[in-house]
């Protein structure tokens, strides 16, 4: 007997991957370090793996490297074995061994070196003076809001990132687990089902009315100090460059919106959530169009 764990995601951007791998470990160390007691509970926490190395990749930062986040979902997600990274086991033939690599080592450097040219999104620029402005107001209503305390819009040479690679707990609502390729031996299976949440457009409605809890402690999970990794309400600050054009959101894709995907936001992240849905509709609509204006890079611009 076996029970099949299922953990959904929501395959994560490629673009810019490069710049993300070559950030110094100082660099998220200090973003790790750094206070916003106005916008507190968000605090930040690197994650580490198992042999201690600073993660970055993957909706838990599971991965140090772009390297071992791309053999890794090579093994795991597309069942080929490469080197150093054996295809995900099978509950059904626990003692099956693959033949021989799928990939061999000069074709997994080819396409990692692939993955780092990938460009980074850029934000749109425009000659209209009004569109230009309303952009910048709002960018600044979202700074105010709090989202740049997780959200910052450069980690060390990297600009228009948005994000500081941190693991944050975002509520109950949010938790699951980070394990790939699971199975337990003699467990019962659950019969019970844990549907994902929808936020409809009559609960935004509520949330516009400023008409939900503040975030305390008891909605946050108490962290072990020697824990390295995520633990289940944790997820790593998703980069916002290129936002539009890579919905659904959220670490399941639960969020088809971007106003989805704020009204979300628990644990750390609510109490901009809340500060979202205070402005007014006018302002909410100016954030919105801004982070509509990161895009992915262009086709064109990617092919040259």
């Amino acid at each position: 007997m076996f029970a099949v764990q299922v953990s959904q995601r929501n395959t994560t951007s490629l673009f810019g991957a490069g710049l993300i791998d070559s950030i110094p470990d100082a660099v998220i160390i200090a973003a790790a370090e750094q206070e916003h007691p106005e916008y507190a509970p968000a605090t930040g926490r690197v994650a580490r793996t198992k042999d201690n190395k600073i993660g970055r990749f993957g909706w838990k930062s599971q991965k140090a490297s772009l390297y071992d986040f791309t053999m890794t979902a090579c093994a795991v997600e597309l069942g080929l074995n490469v080197p150093d990274h054996r295809q995900a086991g099978s509950p059904q033939r626990p003692d099956y061994q693959p033949a021989g690599f799928d990939l061999n080592q000069a074709e997994c450097d080819a396409l990692v070196k692939y993955l780092k040219e990938l460009p980074a999104p850029v934000a749109i620029t425009t000659d209209n003076v009004g569109v230009r402005e309303s952009l910048k107001n709002g960018e600044r209503l979202f700074a105010k809001t709090g989202c740049t305390a997780c959200h910052a819009p450069k980690l060390g040479d990297v600009a228009g990132i948005y994000s500081d690679l941190l693991l944050h707990d975002m509520g109950a609502d949010s938790g699951d687990s980070g394990n790939y390729g699971v199975f337990v031996p003699d467990a019962t299976p659950s019969d019970s089902e844990d549907p994902i949440p929808e936020v409809t457009a009559a609960q935004i409605q509520q949330l516009q009315g400023g008409r939900f809890s503040a975030p305390n402690s008891q909605t946050l999970q108490t962290i072990p100090e020697n824990l390295k990794g995520a633990a289940s309400q944790e997820w790593r600050t998703a980069p916002l460059w290129g936002v539009r054009d890579s919905a659904p959101y959220l670490h399941d894709g639960r969020a088809k919106t971007l106003e989805q995907a704020i009204a979300m936001h628990g644990g750390e992240g609510q109490q901009s959530a809340m500060n979202f849905f205070s402005l007014s509709k006018a302002d909410q609509t100016l954030v919105l169009a801004f982070l509509r204006s990161l895009v992915a890079p262009d086709a064109i611009a990617a092919a040259n």
